[in-house]
């Protein structure tokens, strides 16, 4: 049998200066940041994935998409000031938009995101109520 490598875990490294503006700019807006963290719970994803930067494909590329779709279709923000809370272009907000929406088309990934909606929109509603 080989050696057994133990890897560090990522929760122990500490947050470069860029990661934490990110987090820090997501968190002032504290409606988006409760959303961020609802998907990133519900997809397995950490919020600190979702709003890392550069390019990502595949699980967190999309989680990424729904975070910035529901933050623009729920909370009404524009898309410029969603690429703010990303770190992210205009354009690259109108492509997460986009592909969400073309997704929404499957069944499945549908009802993942209404389930989503209908859990904040009653979180609003309590909110607002108080």
């Amino acid at each position: 049998m080989g050696e057994v490598t133990i890897f560090p875990s990522r929760a122990l490294r500490h947050l470069g200066p860029q990661s934490r503006a990110r987090i820090e700019r997501l968190r002032r807006d504290h409606q988006a940041f409760a959303l961020v963290q609802r998907v990133a719970e519900i997809r397995s994803d950490s919020v600190r994935a979702l709003i890392a930067g550069g390019p990502s494909r595949g699980h967190v590329g999309l989680s990424r998409r729904m975070a910035m779709y529901l933050i623009h279709t729920l909370l009404g923000r524009t898309q410029e000031e969603v690429g703010a809370l990303f770190c992210r272009t205009h354009g690259t907000v109108h492509y997460a938009i986009k592909t969400v929406e073309m997704f929404r088309d499957d069944p499945v990934f549908d009802l993942a995101v209404a389930q989503i909606e209908a859990e904040f929109r009653a979180l609003m509603r309590l909110h607002d109520a108080a």
